[in-house]
C-alpha cells in the first residue's frame, strides 16, 4: 500500500512539473537578425553553406520583422529561378543567381549591418 501512494506521489510530482514547464515556458521560435542572415548568405556566395541549412531559412517565416521576410522569399524565388544541385551537400546558383544575391546582401549592408 505504502509502495502504491509513494508511486501516486512521484507520478503526480511528474505531471505537475510538466504542467508547470508548459505553462511557463516559452516555444522555441525562428527570430533571425540582419547580420545573421548576411552571413548566410556571405557563406551561401562563397558555397560553404550546408543545403539543410539554407532550405531551413527558405521554409520558415520570419514573422518578427517584415523586411527581413520579404528578402526570405525574394531568396526563395532566387533558388527556384537559379538553385543548381547541390554538391559536397553545399548550396550552388548559377551565375545570374549569385549576382541577384550579391545585390541582396549589398541591400543589407546599406541597412545598416556590419561588412563581412
Amino acid at each position: 500500500m505504502v509502495e502504491c501512494f509513494v508511486l501516486f506521489l512521484l507520478t503526480l510530482l511528474v505531471l505537475a512539473g510538466v504542467g508547470v514547464i508548459f505553462t511557463f515556458g516559452k516555444a522555441p521560435g525562428y527570430r533571425p537578425d540582419i547580420e545573421q542572415i548576411q552571413g548566410l548568405l556571405t557563406r551561401l556566395l562563397e558555397q560553404q553553406l550546408p543545403e539543410q541549412e539554407w532550405t531551413f531559412f527558405l521554409a520558415m517565416p520570419i514573422r518578427h520583422e517584415a523586411p527581413l521576410d520579404a528578402l526570405r522569399q525574394r531568396c526563395e524565388q532566387i533558388q527556384e529561378q537559379y538553385g543548381l544541385r547541390a554538391r559536397d551537400g553545399q548550396v550552388r546558383l548559377a551565375e545570374p543567381g549569385l549576382i541577384k544575391l550579391r545585390f541582396l546582401l549589398h541591400q543589407l549592408e546599406q541597412i545598416g549591418a556590419r561588412s563581412f
